[in-house]
C-alpha cells in the first residue's frame, strides 16, 4: 500500500539522498564563514563529481546508485585567495550560496511533509 502512496518511489528516494547533500552543502559553508579570517584557509565544497553524479543518476531513474551515494567534501580547486593572507574564503558567495541551499531545504523538505501527509491520511482516513 505504501508504494501507491510514493515512501518507496523514486521521488522520495531522490528528496531524501537530496537532504544529505544540503545538510553537506550547509556544514562545509558554516566551515568557511566560521574560517573567514583563518589565514591559508581553504574554502571547502560538496565535491563536484559527486553534484554531477547525482544530477545523472536522478535523471536516469537510477535509484540503486542514488541511495548508495554519499557525500564527501573536497577543497575547491578553482577558489583563488581573496585576502592577502591566502585565505580563499569569499563571503559574498557563501552567503549566496547559504541562501540558495536555504530555499533548496525549504522546498525539499516541503516535498518530504507532504509525502508523510499523505501517508498518514491513508492511514488515519482522515484528511488534514
Amino acid at each position: 500500500m505504501i508504494e501507491g502512496i510514493g515512501l518507496d518511489g523514486g521521488n522520495y528516494v531522490a528528496a531524501k539522498k537530496m537532504m544529505d547533500l544540503i545538510d553537506l552543502n550547509h556544514r562545509a559553508n558554516t566551515t568557511n564563514i566560521a574560517h573567514l579570517g583563518t589565514p591559508k584557509f581553504q574554502r571547502v565544497q560538496v565535491k563536484e563529481g559527486e553534484k554531477t553524479d547525482f544530477a545523472r543518476y536522478l535523471e536516469n531513474n537510477e535509484l540503486s546508485k542514488l541511495q548508495s551515494m554519499e557525500f564527501s567534501l573536497e577543497h575547491d580547486p578553482n577558489a583563488k585567495a581573496v585576502r592577502p593572507d591566502g585565505n580563499t574564503v569569499d563571503l559574498e558567495k557563501e552567503v549566496m550560496t547559504m541562501t540558495t541551499n536555504a530555499l533548496d531545504h525549504d522546498l525539499v523538505s516541503r516535498y518530504l511533509t507532504d509525502s508523510l501527509l499523505r501517508v498518514k491520511t491513508a492511514i488515519t482516513g482522515k484528511n488534514i
